[in-house]
């Protein structure tokens, strides 16, 4: 009969296995989202920073001019990197804001 501290080495090592085998399945989620990301060929700027991304030039109120380089640079549609490298879309084309407003059951808010 085992005693106490081998039944809680057991405990504690599918504890440590079970884990390990979460934390490698979102990794794997992580990059399998990365690789297979619609926006992934899109062009945009670089991100600035794995944390906030490019969070801080998107909202500032003096950021205009960067917009305006976004813009000259990448074109009226880009992906913009977000929080924890996320990336979001970012239009100003007129034709594809129509198509978004008009058809918002397609395109739920988020």
């Amino acid at each position: 009969m085992p005693d106490a501290s081998e039944a809680a080495l057991r405990l504690f090592a599918s504890l440590a296995a079970t884990i390990g085998a979460y934390g490698a399945y979102k990794v794997v989620a992580f990059l399998y989202s990365k690789w297979t990301y619609p926006l992934r060929f899109l062009p945009g700027p670089p991100s600035p920073g794995f944390l906030a991304g490019s969070e801080k030039e998107l909202w500032d109120a003096e950021s205009y001019p960067i917009h305006e380089k976004w813009l000259g640079d990448y074109g009226p549609t880009m992906k913009i990197p977000g929080f924890l490298g996320a990336n979001h879309l970012y239009t100003v084309d007129l034709k594809a804001l129509n198509h978004i407003l008009m058809n918002g059951t397609i395109y739920p808010e988020t």
